[in-house]
């Protein structure tokens, strides 16, 4: 019986070629697209799952309006973290997280050689308590950005900067001003992430 539909189904084709082919063209149209969105909904909906603590996490959030024009942009003001936690009971730990000079390029020298790094990030403590990031090599997570001039570097920037020395404990300059001290590596972010850092000090 099979057969026979398929045989039908094959005669009709040949038949009518025209309608055939625009049937075939845009179910295949229709196919792509449907996989195309579901595959952005997914990564959508991945964004930052895999942090412990992701059902209590909360990211602050400015909107502003200009001309009409309304935009949204991660970030606060540094008071919000620490005026919330101390008049926001439901607040159990606050971290400001921000860009190395507004997201401009950090010039970096670690002995004779000089890097660019665009994801220099500066961080509270705090941060590692709230949000997961799988430390591979160094201090206790507590101690790891409690210093100031201290900083926790991505495997790739590990390997990039000192190949296959520890880098624990290695030093190197930040735009010729400032020495931050390596106390932990940690895993790459995941591409499914908004923390995008290669660097992260106190």
């Amino acid at each position: 019986m099979l057969i026979t539909y398929l045989k039908i189904a094959l005669r009709n084709m040949l038949r009518y070629k025209s309608f055939s082919l625009i049937n075939i063209v845009g179910l295949s149209i229709g196919l792509t697209a449907f996989i195309a969105i579901s595959l952005y909904v997914v990564d959508e909906f991945s964004y930052d799952q895999f942090h412990e603590k992701k059902d209590r996490i909360y990211r602050g959030v400015i909107t502003a309006s200009f001309d009409g024009e309304t935009s949204k942009w991660g970030g606060l003001p540094n008071l919000v973290a620490t005026t919330a936690m101390k008049e926001i009971p439901e607040v159990e730990k606050a971290s400001r997280y921000f860009h190395h000079n507004f997201g401009d390029i950090a010039f970096i020298s670690v002995g004779t050689q000089n890097f660019t790094e665009k994801a220099l990030f500066f961080a509270d403590p705090e941060l590692l308590d709230i949000v997961t990031i799988p430390i591979i090599k160094g201090a206790k997570k507590n101690q790891l950005l409690s210093k100031p001039g201290t900083v926790i570097i991505s495997e790739s920037i590990a390997r990039k900067y000192f190949d296959q020395q520890d880098p624990i404990g290695q030093t190197f300059t930040v735009d010729d001003e400032i020495t931050l001290e390596v106390t932990g590596v940690y895993q790459d972010m995941p591409s499914n992430s908004f923390l995008q850092a290669e660097l992260i000090a106190s």
